[in-house]
């Protein structure tokens, strides 16, 4: 029996739907999206995001509070770029088909993501050095915009659950400058600089004599004392 031309027209047109559909689900899950934001204003990864993927923002521009970002992603998935961008900054997102639904998040909350979205964790992992190789033990390592932070051990290892697979990390130590690093799941070798901030040397002069200073330069009241009384 011959199709109907309506009959290859929906067939046409189921196929073009699932073809949307897991081009939508393959953007969500997997690595397609890259970010490039110097501390610019979310609106432009909002834009980089549009133009990589099918989805697009919808937002009250009157209620929605646009932070400055500063990411650097490579072929990260969706989930990842939205959380690095909105939920790091206090804002929730809503995925509803091919519509990314965004708002201030309440006070006191910071996570919010698409329902479906299964909670995943990613191992950052690295070592911190100097600059001739010491590892540095009890360097403090922050995931920028969180709270999750730990310490290096004593071979200068540490360990950080994060829920992106990148991140930036801020690095601290004391006699050193504080180093921001993007890093993902591979592990990372951080090398410390010495801080150029130090205490300038501090030259006392003590005297245990009389000094003889000029009416002109000396402040305050003074008198003068008899001769013999010096002489005592």
């Amino acid at each position: 029996m011959k199709q109907t031309y309506s009959s290859r027209l929906n067939k046409k047109a189921r196929a073009v739907l699932l073809y949307g559909f897991s081009v939508l689900c393959s953007s969500y899950s997997f690595g397609q999206i890259n970010i490039q934001a110097n501390n610019e204003s979310a609106l432009s990864v909002m834009k980089q995001i549009e133009k990589q993927s099918a989805y697009h923002f919808v937002y009250d521009e009157a209620q929605l509070t646009i932070p400055k970002v500063k990411l650097r992603l490579n072929d990260v998935s969706l989930k990842e770029a939205l959380d690095a961008t909105f939920t790091a900054n206090n804002i929730q997102y809503k995925i509803v088909k091919n519509t990314i639904l965004l708002k201030n998040a309440p006070a006191g909350k910071s996570i919010s993501t698409a329902a479906s979205a299964p909670s995943q964790q990613y191992k950052l992992h690295g070592q911190i050095s100097n600059a001739a190789g010491i590892p540095l033990s009890g360097a403090t390592v922050k995931i920028k915009n969180t709270n999750i932070s730990t310490k290096s051990n004593q071979n200068g290892q540490f360990e950080l659950t994060s829920p992106q697979r990148s991140a930036t990390l801020a690095v601290s130590f004391l006699g050193y400058e504080t180093l921001e690093i993007n890093v993902n799941e591979e592990s990372a070798t951080i090398v410390l600089k010495p801080s150029n901030t130090s205490l300038s040397e501090v030259d006392v002069t003590i005297n245990t004599g009389y000094q003889t200073i000029a009416k002109e330069r000396a402040t305050g009241a003074f008198s003068s004392l008899p001769k013999n009384s010096l002489q005592q």
